[in-house]
């Protein structure tokens, strides 16, 4: 048979050996040449798929798949839901249902195969079926992360949040949720009103070691904006513990929140300090320049208010906004004239219909 021939064995041997060494690429490369030198090496070919797939080479794996599918001593329920999972890597969803649900025929029981049905679903949307088949599953293997995880994601995909926070609630408690899953409950909780219960599910996914700190810090902002001030500020004091981790936009976004912190808490002084740290590290830093002159003119330091302004132009992202922001000290100077040229020049950069209110009032006091 062509299994005993010395020349593909020796191969095969060597593809282990590579594969022990940790040489993928060799191992797959000694693989390709056993199933060239014998089609019919159906345990190469099999060892070969499984690479291509640990490899991120999904298509290539699909074809190897699929020829096993003919060949005799192959297992039809492993090569089925090996393949379901190539066409799923690949973005082929509808034959990646077929392909698991023929594997599930062989083992109907197989916790995989169900598993990537499962993700299929949710792929095609088919969101219905996949949470009934999510419980069905869960029955025998509730202690399992992913299908929480996937009917969570079931769940807000339909825009069935309160249901999808029960769940994610609910492993939680079963000590199951990860560091994502906990900060999507951190979300959820501050979506229905619930501060609190938001922090702590924050907290608890910034002890993980792989925390999400950008999505962490997000979340942070919108406590800021929903006036859970305490909440915030306690999850801020986490995320501090993390800062030696974080990248240099995460650090300047913390140092934003600060900011902000204070400015709510009416601690101005704090919060300028913080502004002129964030603009001597990056001088067009467009969110620091604009907070920082609304603060100045609200303190009514304006010439140099219209300075931070007038830097921020500068920057692409916030420029219809400075402009604004110039058109305010130009109101408070009460050269109405000049408030609404600027104001003009916003709107020629972004249409906004707040500004162009305020400019009908700016040209009604010039016309008074």
């Amino acid at each position: 048979a062509l299994a005993t021939e010395p020349h593909p064995a020796l191969l095969f041997a060597l593809a282990s050996y590579r594969l022990n060494a940790e040489d993928p690429a060799g191992a797959i490369d000694a693989l390709k040449r056993v199933v060239e030198e014998a089609p019919g090496y159906v345990l190469a070919r099999m060892k070969l798929a499984t690479l291509l797939l640990q490899t991120d080479e999904a298509t290539a794996a699909a074809h190897h798949l699929r020829l096993l599918l003919g060949s005799d001593g192959s297992n039809k329920a492993e090569v089925w839901r090996l393949l379901g999972y190539a066409l799923l890597r690949s973005g082929h969803f509808t034959a990646a249902e077929t392909a698991y649900r023929q594997a599930l025929i062989y083992a109907p029981d197989d916790y995989d195969g169900r598993l990537g049905l499962i993700r299929t679903l949710v792929q095609q949307s088919r969101l219905e079926e996949a949470p009934v088949l999510a419980r069905e599953t869960l029955a025998d293997r509730h202690e399992d992360r992913q299908l929480w995880s996937l009917l969570a994601s079931a769940d807000l995909r339909k825009q069935r949040r309160l249901e999808a926070l029960v769940t994610l609630e609910c492993a939680r408690r079963l000590q199951l949720a990860d560091a994502g899953l906990l900060a999507t409950l951190g979300d959820l909780y501050l979506d229905e009103g619930i501060p609190a219960e938001a922090l702590r599910a924050f907290r608890a996914s910034a002890a993980w070691q792989d925390a999400p700190v950008s999505r962490l810090l997000r979340s942070c902002d919108a406590m800021v904006r929903s006036g859970g001030i305490d909440e915030a500020e306690a999850l801020l004091d986490t995320l501090r513990g993390k800062r030696e981790g974080m990248t240099e936009d995460q650090s300047r976004q913390l140092l934003h929140l600060q900011a902000r912190l204070h400015l709510r808490r009416e601690e101005n002084d704090a919060a300028v300090k913080i502004y002129q740290t964030l603009l001597g590290k990056n001088p067009l830093d467009g969110d620091a320049l604009m907070q920082y002159g609304h603060l100045l003119r609200v303190q009514g330091e304006l010439e140099e208010a219209l300075i931070q302004f007038e830097r921020a132009q500068r920057v692409e992202a916030v420029k219809p906004e400075a402009l604004v922001g110039a058109a305010q000290v130009a109101v408070e100077r009460q050269n109405y004239r000049r408030a609404a040229a600027l104001l003009r020049d916003s709107l020629g950069v972004k249409d906004d219909p707040h500004v162009r209110s305020y400019l009908d009032q700016v040209e009604a006091a010039i016309g008074q």
